[in-house]
């Protein structure tokens, strides 16, 4: 199988409420049996 990489960019203004909504990719990948091997957030940088 071969490997993706994703990277999800936010808008710095979100509340912590709409980006756990985004991040939700995530259950999305592990449901479709994706494996996520790292995740690397940078915080926020205003």
């Amino acid at each position: 199988m071969r490997n993706y990489e994703l990277m999800i960019l936010l808008d710095p203004n979100l509340q912590e409420e709409e980006i756990s909504a985004l991040l939700r990719s995530q259950q999305t990948i592990a449901n479709n049996q994706g494996k996520i091997i790292k995740v690397n957030q940078w915080g926020k940088e205003h």
